[in-house]
């Protein structure tokens, strides 16, 4: 009994593992919503505000895949991903040419949406509303298109 008093206190005292700029984990985003699984569905993930907002940049850190539509569903693995701030956007690329579809007004045809599901006004939506962080071995997202 007397031991394990002097070893909780050590294990208490320990510092938590350091959060370095090294750290990677998988992220697995899973987007619902859409209608029919013809077609893939076009996904993104964005480390910056000027990247998400489609300004690129060398600063910018992006992946992106066209991944295939199961039942409504889109599961998109992420591994090695940076720890770090992000945002995501999807849309139904419903004719497979690798662009979002528009109206005559410039407001997208086909389903789109964005990590916290973000809502799109007039654009997209700022980076801070649909932003996450990945601070962990593996985290999942989830959100919707519309």
């Amino acid at each position: 009994m007397r031991f394990i008093l002097p070893l909780l206190l050590v294990l208490l005292a320990s510092p938590a593992p350091a959060q370095t700029p090294d750290s990677t984990g998988t992220l697995v985003v899973i987007v619902t919503g859409f209608e029919t699984d013809d077609g893939p569905a076009r996904i993104r993930l964005d480390a910056t505000a000027s990247a998400f907002a489609g300004a690129g940049g060398d600063e910018s850190f992006e992946r992106a895949t066209a991944a295939s539509i199961v039942d409504g569903t889109v599961v998109w693995t992420v591994d090695a991903l940076p720890w770090g701030r992000y945002a995501a956007s999807a849309y139904h690329d419903e004719d497979d040419d690798g662009t979002l579809d528009t109206n005559l007004f410039g407001a997208p045809s086909e389903p789109f949406g964005f990590s916290n599901d973000a809502r799109a006004r007039l654009g997209r939506p700022d980076f801070v509303e649909a932003a996450f962080r990945l601070a962990a071995p593996r985290d999942t997202i989830r959100f919707r298109v519309q």
